[in-house]
């Protein structure tokens, strides 16, 4: 048995990538042309019924945009868990009942010190939230801004999601830092890529942009400028501005951070020495986990997929859903908790624009029209 799916024909031009024409066997009911990706994702008015064989470009993108998805729904989890502990402790600051909210607010935080132990809490609290069970931060890097350096560089050794050294404003600001530290080195356009490439490299080792950061960061920052052996943890919110006293996402506005402890939230560059910054990028490090828990559902022998989408009992499943394609696009859904992609079930907006935005970024920038004709 065939497997039927509702989606638009952009998704079969794209999936076919330039197998649309008229003579194509996969397409039903197909009536108007698609011009753009970009286009067609503004105009979802018209579903085409099609029989999709299993493709591995197509369910990569799909995947990738579900990763996406996964990693930022977290991340807008552990950012509104600590706004709202920010929000409510923030008052009682130099009051009394002050301890004894974030005893409550933090069970378990030692008070006064739990600047770390209050992001462990609030990203537990998200990862609780999320239905998952991956360990982001050690149990032990909870208990203060060294150990969390220390446990964290171990854990995430040559992953690409911790940053340490100078944390610049900008990327332009860091690009202008990058080419006078090349220029001093007398690095120029006629030097060697090689040579090149190993001098960005080393710089890139110990400087980092903050627009390189994902927001929901956790920044560990010297607690007083200059300071070299006391540090202080914080959260990265992004680019913004406060508004009675409400953080405000805005492209073109400051870098702002949330932080306990002192429960502050403001602008970052404006309050702390940015000259010595561990980052650990909240949204790399769950993204990769999520990634490694599919990868690992993805390889579970046939029998094991079957008990997993079926909660285990294989009689619920339709006998053409033991195919090993159908059975991963269905697992695939269900780890990621949408709605099943088969059966004639339509495809959500947010994953036709997501899975554009794939294919966009592997430079399938316009997709080819549909045809002017009922097969």
């Amino acid at each position: 048995m065939k497997f039927k799916w509702t989606v638009p024909y952009l998704f079969l031009g794209a999936t076919l990538l330039g197998g649309t024409g008229a003579s194509s066997p996969y397409a039903e009911n197909v009536s108007a042309p698609v011009a753009s990706a970009n286009d067609a994702a503004m105009d979802l008015s018209a579903s085409y019924r099609i029989t999709l064989p299993y493709n591995t470009d197509f369910e990569r993108c799909v995947n990738e945009f579900y990763l996406d998805d996964k990693a930022d729904s977290l991340c807008r989890t552990y950012m509104s868990n600590m706004l709202r502990s920010q929000a409510k402790l923030e008052p009682l600051l130099g009051k009394r009942g002050y301890s004894a909210a974030v005893r409550a607010e933090l069970p378990g935080a030692p008070v006064g010190k739990h600047c770390v132990w209050g992001q462990y809490t609030q990203l537990s609290r998200a990862l609780s939230e999320m239905g998952d069970t991956i360990t982001v931060i050690p149990d032990g890097a909870r208990t203060g801004c060294a150990q969390f350096k220390h446990l964290m560089r171990e854990k995430y050794k040559n992953t690409g999601a911790i940053r340490e050294g100078i944390m610049f404003r900008s990327d332009s600001a860091y690009n202008a830092a990058l080419e006078r530290y090349l220029a001093r080195r007398r690095v120029t356009p006629q030097t060697p890529d090689s040579v090149r490439r190993a001098m960005v490299a080393k710089f890139a080792a110990n400087n980092f942009s903050a627009d390189s950061l994902s927001a929901g960061t956790i920044l560990i920052v010297p607690r007083h400028r200059g300071s070299r052996n006391l540090f202080h943890a914080i959260m990265y919110l992004g680019r913004g501005r406060i508004e009675n006293g409400v953080f405000v996402a805005d492209t073109s506005g400051n870098h702002i951070y949330a932080g306990h402890n002192r429960e502050k939230i403001g602008d970052l560059f404006g309050t702390y020495d940015t000259n010595n910054v561990f980052a650990a990028d909240t949204r790399h490090i769950v993204r990769n986990a999520y990634a490694q828990e599919l990868s690992a559902l993805e390889n579970m022998p046939t029998d094991k997929l079957v008990a997993f989408v079926s909660d285990g009992d294989a009689q619920k499943l339709p006998p053409h859903m033991y195919s090993r394609d159908q059975l991963l696009r269905v697992a695939r859904d269900k780890y990621f908790n949408k709605p099943p992609l088969h059966m004639g079930s339509v495809v959500p907006q947010t994953t036709i624009a997501g899975v554009l935005r794939e294919f966009n970024s592997h430079k399938v920038a316009a997709l080819p029209a549909a045809p002017q004709r009922t097969l």
